[in-house]
């Protein structure tokens, strides 16, 4: 998920797990099939990219589990309140990846 803010500043934050993925007939404005994904995971990532300024890359605990030492985090000082989220949750920023520097440019 991401977006272009009215400033050109790309926002892009990420979530793992399970999905439901199926097919939309929309026939108003676009012809033919097209495909949409749903859930829990689906709307955390949303409201991860809701939390993060321009320039900056949320993601969650589990992502970076996966991303292991190739990724340099920063953890945020306390827990977010996710809209829809019965409890808080852990969001860090991402710093880098591999060793380069990602985000805002100073």
């Amino acid at each position: 998920m991401g977006k272009v803010s009215p400033y050109g500043v790309y926002v892009l934050n990420n979530n793992t797990g399970f999905i439901n993925l199926g097919v939309s007939h929309d026939t108003t404005e676009f012809a033919g099939e097209s495909y949409t994904a749903i859930g829990d995971t689906v709307n955390t990532a949303a409201r991860l990219e809701a939390n993060a300024g321009g320039g900056e890359i949320y993601i969650s605990r589990e992502v970076a589990d996966i991303l292991g030492d190739s990724a340099e985090i920063e953890k945020l000082p306390s827990f977010i309140k996710l809209k829809g989220k019965g409890d808080t949750v852990e969001v860090l920023k991402l710093l880098g990846l591999d060793g380069k520097k990602i985000g805002k440019k100073e």
